[in-house]
């Protein structure tokens, strides 16, 4: 009896989804995180450079 009154709550418009919120938010997280692994994995294997100031 009442399950078309309250039909209006369930159409997509009034569910945001996360994507349609912020929709570049998820492909610039997948990028930074694959930035810092590899910065990681560069900055583990690469030897530090000295520096030497004879000042």
């Amino acid at each position: 009896i009442f399950g078309t009154i309250n039909a209006w709550r369930s159409r997509a418009i009034f569910k945001p989804t996360f994507n349609s919120v912020l929709p570049g938010f998820l492909p610039a997280v997948a990028l930074f995180s694959a930035y810092c692994v590899i910065e990681a994995a560069y900055d583990s294997v690469s030897k530090p450079k000295k520096i030497e100031n004879n000042h």
